[in-house]
């Protein structure tokens, strides 16, 4: 990500990393508990937003699974 110039020099990629497994564990509990008040994507969205990491587009998670497909 910090390549493609999507993750910010001054992060630690691994310490992100943990970081988002870490607040998707958080949230994934807590939609579990109470699956009408947690709005997932939108707080993922928030997060990534917080670190300054823009969203993924629907168009660019498309071309994404075009590229990653065996030809």
């Amino acid at each position: 990500l910090q390549d493609e110039g999507h993750l910010r020099n001054d992060l630690d990629a691994e310490r992100v990393g943990q970081l988002v497994t870490a607040m998707m564990d958080g949230l994934q509990l807590q939609w579990l508990l109470d699956p009408d008040a947690v709005d997932m994507a939108g707080l993922f969205e928030d997060f990534l937003h917080l670190l300054e990491i823009p969203a993924p587009r629907e168009d660019d998670a498309a071309e994404g699974r075009a590229s990653a497909s065996p030809e």
